[in-house]
């Protein structure tokens, strides 16, 4: 279960089967193909899209070097999603 040990997400991994972006052997892989010493596996990933910084009012409630707690605003999206790439705390 290499996947899963790389830490991918699950959206991520529904990519990887669904658009055969894995082969092992020069053949398309499935989550049941195993894989045995010698095998030439090839994972084909796309380059990590740029996102760009939007400046925004945060209410900071608490923050030292390790904890950032803020008061969130309702609206503002935790992380880019497919189509709301912008204006996100990540």
């Amino acid at each position: 279960h290499i996947i899963k040990q790389q830490h991918i997400s699950h959206r991520m991994r529904r990519r990887l089967r669904s658009d055969g972006i894995i082969t092992v052997n020069g053949k398309p892989a499935t989550w049941n193909t195993l894989v045995h010493g010698g095998d030439h596996l090839i994972m084909k990933l796309t380059p990590e899209q740029e996102f760009s910084l939007s400046p925004m009012e945060l209410d900071i409630i608490y923050e030292d070097e390790y904890i950032l707690i803020i008061n969130k605003a309702a609206g503002i999206l935790m992380h880019p999603t497919s189509t709301i790439r912008d204006h996100t705390l990540a």
